[in-house]
């Protein structure tokens, strides 16, 4: 089989590797959320990612919410990232916040369809989805 590099959208937190964020699997976007832990993620051997598949609407919230934080804290996020006290118009961080409880809810609505090895590259940022132990991820979103 051969794999190829997918866009990555966003690194939402990053632990000596990404973490979580967004990304396409299959040529559509989902949602990464690394299953493997900290004490383990050195190793992208070891490292393990739920997908989420992404409904238009969601990915745009979380590129909304992506936005708005880059316009306060360049770089990648880590563990206990928020936005600094006084960042922006309140306007803004009430929508960052909204869009951080509305981002929430509908993953918690979504239900993972792959668990696969990330192998990221940064210039651009992208992915290359590997299964693990040789299984053909299921891609069953009739739930999602």
């Amino acid at each position: 089989m051969h794999l190829f590099f997918e866009r990555v959208y966003t690194i939402e937190e990053w632990q000596r590797g990404p973490r979580s964020g967004a990304a396409n699997f299959a040529g559509a976007p989902h949602f990464y959320r690394s299953l493997t832990p900290e004490s383990h993620a050195w190793s992208p051997e070891e490292e393990r990612f739920e997908l989420i598949p992404l409904s238009p609407e969601l990915l745009a919230m979380i590129l909304e919410a992506d936005a708005l934080f880059r316009r306060w804290h360049p770089g990648p996020r880590t563990g206990g990232d928020t936005l600094p006290d006084g960042s922006g118009p309140p306007e803004a961080r009430a929508r960052y916040h909204e869009l951080g409880r509305q981002i929430a809810d509908g993953l918690a609505k979504r239900h993972p369809i792959a668990i696969m090895r990330g192998h990221f590259d940064f210039d651009p940022d992208r992915v290359r989805w590997t299964p693990i132990d040789r299984v053909r991820p299921h891609r069953d979103v009739s739930q999602n």
